[in-house]
């Protein structure tokens, strides 16, 4: 194996680590692996023949942490040799490269398949991301008929169709699951020209079931529970850091999502427009955002007073150990402001809940859709249509007075 490139260039994938705070672990490990490829690679023909002796070697088992984690290091370290890609945290190097799910299919599956992810990306109506979910549950729905010895769109019946939902006894897939699937069949009944294609295509369309939703609506806070963490925002007399203010003011504000929030860097804030803009890191699509008095000064006294002595290029939430900026981190800074004004202990969900109850307070106070989509990054305002069924002044509104149906004294009490 040629380890000539890795040999010359392995201290750019120490820098980069350096550079991004990975943590200490990371270090070891990707020191370990390149030591490791450099000392064997000459007599080895791959990557994947080094990992099985070293496995071999030391005992590990696959349902070890250390099996896992060796696995990924040494990944990280074949896709910087291989293709001179380095890690960031969101792709892990893939050290045994997998099969698309798709060539696992027939010929006239694989082919289905292949038109509607093909045609998606040249007509760009969704985001790439939307295509690769619809492309799954596609491949998903294929996968099972051809499971079922059913090879042939002109094979599928009703009843495998709706097997696929329900085996008889409990419902295996829901609501999204079946949307999503409409979709995809409905783009191929547009757009593909075979005639044999699109009248088997239309048939399963009217065979899929109207199955209702199970989705709860989504939390939000109440007006008490708002004012709280507002006073301890306020309240500089806390335990609150300015780091700490500033996630709270930035959840509050804007409610953005935790990815996006430590994701932000010093490049991102327009100083002199009072603005901050970045990428949202879920759909791919900018966002500016107008930076209010609490959220410049706090962003401003963190960056003076807190990293006074660290560089301020870079990360926003910058710390000692690249641990720091993770979504783990965040979430622990809500849980601390929650903890100080006594509302929702031990909630999951907080950076969630901020976001769900930013859109409800502003559906709430009659914004136009369109305002609220543009703060909180929705791509379309149907985005919102959850969100608006969350409105408890909104759902009173639609409760139906049950005057005329007068019930016994009795029937309400316990």
């Amino acid at each position: 194996m040629d380890i000539s490139y890795l040999k010359s260039n392995f201290p750019k994938l120490i820098e980069h680590l350096e550079t991004n705070n990975y943590h200490r672990d990371a270090f070891r490990l990707t020191r370990r692996c390149v030591n490791l490829v450099l000392s064997l690679g000459p007599t080895s023909e791959s990557y994947e023949e080094i990992f099985w002796n070293e496995v071999k070697r030391r005992g590990y088992k696959p349902n070890e942490p250390r099996f896992k984690a060796f696995m990924v290091y040494l990944g990280n370290v074949k896709r910087f040799h291989i293709e001179g890609k380095l890690p960031d945290r969101k792709v892990h190097g893939c050290l045994f490269p997998r099969k698309p799910l798709e060539t696992q299919l027939t010929e006239e599956y694989q082919a289905l398949v292949r038109f509607h992810k093909e045609e998606q990306l040249s007509h760009q109506f969704i985001s790439d991301k939307s295509i690769y979910i619809r492309t799954r549950a596609l491949i998903g729905f294929l996968s099972y008929l051809q499971n079922s010895d059913i090879f042939s769109l002109n094979d599928i019946s009703e009843s495998s169709v709706l097997a696929f939902f329900h085996d008889g006894e409990k419902q295996k897939r829901g609501k999204d699951f079946c949307s999503l699937l409409k979709r995809a069949f409905e783009f191929i009944k547009t757009y593909h020209q075979e005639e044999y294609v699109k009248t088997n295509v239309t048939k399963i369309i009217n065979w899929l079931p109207h199955i209702k939703s199970g989705e709860k609506p989504y939390p939000y806070l109440e007006k008490e529970e708002f004012e709280k963490i507002r006073a301890v925002l306020l309240d500089e007399g806390n335990k609150l850091t300015h780091r700490d203010r500033l996630v709270g003011w930035i959840l509050f504000f804007w409610g953005l999502r935790g990815t996006d929030i430590i994701s932000l860097t010093t490049g991102n804030v327009d100083w002199r427009n009072e603005a901050v803009s970045l990428i949202q890191s879920k759909t791919g699509e900018p966002l500016s955002l107008p930076m209010n008095v609490h959220i410049g000064n706090e962003l401003f006294d963190y960056l003076t007073l807190e990293r006074a002595n660290a560089e301020l290029e870079g990360p926003i939430l910058l710390q000692q150990r690249s641990t720091d900026r993770s979504l783990g981190t965040v979430a622990g800074i809500l849980s601390k402001i929650f903890k100080i004004a006594g509302v929702r202990q031990n909630t999951v969900g907080g950076l969630r809940l901020m976001r769900h109850n930013l859109v409800t307070t502003l559906l709430g106070q009659s914004t136009a859709c369109e305002v609220v989509s543009s703060i909180v990054g929705h791509r379309s305002p149907e985005s919102l249509k959850h969100y608006a069924d969350s409105g408890i002044d909104h759902l009173r509104a639609c409760a139906l007075s049950i005057e005329d149906y007068p019930m016994p004294p009795n029937y309400f009490s316990i």
